[in-house]
């Protein structure tokens, strides 16, 4: 009688895929390839030799573009994931270090008003909703490069706009200083509710 290879074998080749590759088809190939196996042996031992050597000859090649695949997708997400941190975190603080430096009074004026200490603490709340969002992603796999920059360059402004905004706080008629004060209050509630949000969900999921 002759003795045909076991599936087995055929799930100890699946194990040289990439894991995640593994984990998300392994199960399917198995039982696509065993299907196969059960029509071949009814066909006799010639059909299921040309199966199993089909086979061999198709897995090198396939290993080879799956490596291929996973190790790019990796180097994007590593990309990905250095560019959100220079971009959501660099940039801001680095424009604040610069400030320091350059014109340490400039940044002094950011608290001599209201809108001032408002304006510095949208600022340090939108860095620190980069950084949850960032810590996020990095437990995810992506990163919300959009979102992160696009809360960068809020950050950006109120950097620059908030040392000004002390400057010139007298010289806004009232009706000014309220529409900047309950936009910079309703950014900070904002960045409060992201914050809470983006950490409820990373401890929901």
């Amino acid at each position: 009688m002759i003795r045909h290879p076991r599936p087995g074998i055929y799930a100890w080749l699946v194990r040289l895929y990439p894991p995640e590759f593994r984990a998300l088809f392994g199960e399917e190939m198995a039982a696509v390839f065993n299907a196969k196996l059960a029509a071949a042996r009814r066909e006799g031992w010639p059909a299921v030799l040309v199966t199993w050597l089909h086979e061999l000859a198709d897995l090198p090649g396939n290993l080879l573009n799956e490596y291929w695949l996973d190790f790019k997708k990796r180097s994007e997400w590593m990309t990905a994931r250095r560019s959100s941190i220079i971009i959501g975190l660099g940039l801001p603080l680095m424009l604040v270090a610069a400030l320091i430096l350059l014109n340490f009074q400039f940044i002094l004026k950011w608290f001599s008003s209201g809108l001032g200490w408002l304006s510095a603490a949208a600022f340090l709340l939108l860095v620190g909703l980069n950084g949850a969002l960032i810590w996020r992603g990095q437990r995810q796999g992506s990163q919300p490069l959009g979102l992160i920059s696009g809360l960068a360059l809020a950050a950006l402004l109120c950097a620059l706009m908030g040392p000004a905004l002390s400057m010139t706080a007298d010289l806004l008629p009232a009706a000014w200083q309220t529409s900047i004060s309950i936009l910079l209050v309703l950014v900070i509630m904002g960045c409060l509710a992201g914050m809470a949000l983006t950490l409820r969900a990373q401890r929901t999921g």
